[in-house]
């Protein structure tokens, strides 16, 4: 299920934006009204075309945290 959606935001989206996202979609997960929390997003190709993008934010992958922490490990950040 769609927990809500933002159709106001512009190409130019201001860092309270994702404040109110974010901080509603974790109320949600951190209450188990909802068990994950994908990004769904379009990236302007041209006129004709966009393409859709996804990534799992919730719950963190933890196999992909593994790689950046090893990652980050080795070259010191």
């Amino acid at each position: 299920p769609v927990l809500g959606q933002m159709g106001q935001i512009t190409a130019a989206p201001q860092v309270h934006h994702a404040q109110v996202i974010m901080e509603t979609l974790l109320a949600a997960f951190r209450t188990g009204e909802i068990d994950r929390i994908d990004l769904l997003s379009s990236e302007f190709i041209s006129m004709i075309s966009n393409r859709v993008q996804h990534a799992q934010l919730f719950p963190m992958d933890r196999q992909r945290l593994m790689a950046v922490d090893s990652s980050a490990t080795r070259t010191g950040n």
